[in-house]
């Protein structure tokens, strides 16, 4: 076997292990198995996404150095021989590959979050191509005994994480929910309130999100725990209109089942003591720090970002637990004591929080957007990046 073709081998069963990780382990339905913690596990789900599509993308130019074909060799299928149809089998998954990275690294923010989950999901016949591929041409998994069980006993379990989705899709192992109250707030905002059906319901900490189900074989959608009340096991969602879900939402009433999943996260830990912090949100990015305001509000300055007070959920709530609050809307008849038009601005936050601006802890959450427009006005006034806390679960 030449050089060339050794080192395209050991390129292609990097990739079969890297790919492995990111599809098997970067699903809560495996890892939440083994952490709650979705920051981290996402952040090597990117990592290797991003670093490790390096070494997916040489193994076919590595074979066609070593089998001195054109460039075209690459992508035009032939299943004129056995082995051209295994050989085959990875062209696909190339093509695959290339639709989920685009999609994922190139333009994610085009596309809404669902048509994005449905295009990701092709990970999964992904990876079957590429066992296949490798276990019809690859030469060293004819030939070692021990790689071919390594390669084999990953397929496997590749095969039986499906399983475990599958079932986890069509409702077993959540809980239900029944619907106790439905608050809707002006025009796309609603204050869900769920109770759990039986005994055991969801262990719930500050900043947590859990996946809600409206029935088996259902999207699953993502939301920050809002409020929850240990004793009874109530726990509220702040819910913005946005997306299918919404309409699953709107065909609910009192009374309805919602199946639950979580809860994940630990965003906001950094925040559960009585150090100074500072607290922003927008819009429904209020969810995560109600708890937060409430428990360790004591020296803590909040600015609370909406279209207009109406629409400010847990407003009170947010001013009577922190030390300083201020309301920052974009629809208001006049500006008054802790209230100001418009939108976030340096001067404001400088102004805001004063001499205790660059020695305290920043938490923030929002939509993309507003995250990246806040995060950047942060360091521009000299907060350390270290010292900036924001939501990223990444939905």
């Amino acid at each position: 076997m030449s050089t060339a073709l050794v080192i395209a081998n050991i390129l292609g069963y990097i990739g079969y292990v890297l790919l492995f990780i990111q599809i098997v382990f970067g699903s809560r339905h495996i890892f939440k198995y083994f952490t709650r913690d979705t920051v981290f596990i996402n952040r090597w789900h990117k990592r290797i996404g991003t670093y490790g599509i390096i070494f997916v993308f040489a193994h076919p130019i590595q074979a066609m150095v070593a089998y001195m074909s054109s460039f075209s060799w690459i992508f035009i299928p032939n299943f004129y021989t056995p082995s051209e149809v295994a050989i085959t089998f990875g062209r696909f998954a190339l093509f695959i590959l290339l639709i989920v990275w685009i999609t994922s690294a190139i333009v994610r923010e085009k596309i809404k979050w669902r048509p994005w989950k449905y295009i990701h999901l092709l990970s999964y016949p992904l990876f079957i191509f590429v066992f296949f591929h490798l276990s019809g041409v690859g030469s060293f998994f004819i030939e070692y005994v021990w790689l071919r069980t390594i390669v084999q006993l990953l397929f496997i379990f590749f095969l039986v994480s499906i399983v475990i989705r599958l079932f986890t899709w069509a409702g077993f192992g959540k809980l239900q929910y029944r619907i106790d109250d439905i608050n809707y707030v002006g025009q796309g905002l609603t204050v869900l309130t769920l109770i759990p059906m039986h005994k055991k319901e969801l262990s719930v900490s500050i900043g947590q999100h859990a996946f809600l189900q409206a029935r088996s074989f259902a999207s699953e959608h993502p939301f920050s725990v809002m409020e929850y009340d240990k004793e009874s096991g109530k726990i509220i969602f702040g819910i913005r209109k946005v997306g299918g879900f919404w309409n699953e939402l709107q065909s609910k009433k009192v009374g309805d089942i919602f199946l639950m999943d979580g809860t994940y996260g630990t965003f906001t830990r950094e925040g559960w003591n009585e150090d100074k912090k500072v607290i922003i949100s927008g819009g429904i990015g209020v969810t995560p720090f109600v708890q937060l305001a409430i428990q360790y509000g004591k020296n803590a300055y909040y600015i609370n970002c909406n279209r207009n007070l109406g629409e400010a959920i847990r407003r009170t709530d947010l001013m009577s637990h922190v030390d300083h609050y201020l309301d920052i809307v974009n629809e208001v008849d006049e500006e008054g004591s802790g209230v100001k038009r418009g939108i976030i601005t340096t001067d404001i936050v400088k102004e805001f929080i004063g001499e205790d601006l660059l020695s305290s802890n920043y938490f923030i959450c929002g939509s993309p957007k507003f995250i990246e427009i806040v995060r950047n006005m942060l360091v521009s006034l000299g907060v350390k990046k270290d010292k900036v806390y924001y939501e990223e679960l990444g939905f």
